[in-house]
């Protein structure tokens, strides 16, 4: 949670997963997705398999 501050998150009530409130509305994170932030705090969320196919680990 503290990776995409300043956005507000919290866990949600069923305790799986994340919510992350952008200033286009909410959105939440389940365990093994990955979460990109990139410049003006825009985050992406990515399968993991997603992931691997959009980025190259260096």
């Amino acid at each position: 949670m503290n990776f995409v501050k300043p956005l507000d998150s919290h866990v949600t009530k069923k305790k799986n997963k994340i919510q992350i409130v952008t200033p286009r509305g909410a959105t939440s994170v389940e365990p093994n997705e990955v979460v990109v932030k990139s410049l003006g705090d825009r985050i992406e969320i990515f399968t993991q398999e997603e992931f691997e196919q959009v980025y190259t680990a260096l």
